[in-house]
């Protein structure tokens, strides 16, 4: 927890000044640029977030055009989310800022080091249902 807030909390702020896109706001779209029509109580499970700073936050990635809501099946109250032509576009111009401040974060890190890590990170990723609970 202590390096990923080296890692987001500054890279946050400044995204969020710059762009005038939340932290969560990105991380929805980060959410659904990895799997498209997650609602937005699958982006809670996912993410951790409460309810309500979802349902803000998506509120306001629509009001911006960046995503989509529409009706899952016959269920009206299951809305999946997409983003839209305009959110994709904005994400990819974006998402170099953040590769940099991971390359940044990184760089004390030999070759092997780098590879060990993200081995470790995707194991413990991959493995997430089997150790992280969202009661």
């Amino acid at each position: 927890m202590f390096v990923a807030n080296f890692y987001s909390g500054a890279t946050s702020k400044d995204f969020e000044q710059s762009f005038d896109l939340s932290r969560l706001e990105f991380i929805i779209l980060f959410c659904l640029s990895h799997k498209p029509g997650l609602t937005a109580q699958e982006v809670c499970a996912v993410t951790g977030h409460p309810k309500n700073s979802i349902s803000r936050a998506v509120k306001d990635l629509l009001g911006k055009k960046l995503i989509d809501r529409k009706a899952r099946g016959s269920d009206r109250r299951n809305k999946n989310l997409t983003m839209t032509a305009q959110g994709k576009k904005f994400l990819k111009s974006v998402i170099p800022i953040f590769e940099k401040r991971q390359s940044d974060m990184l760089a004390f890190l030999s070759e092997k080091e780098q590879r060990q890590l993200e081995v470790l990170m995707s194991k413990l990723a991959f493995g997430a249902s089997m150790w992280a609970s969202t009661d």
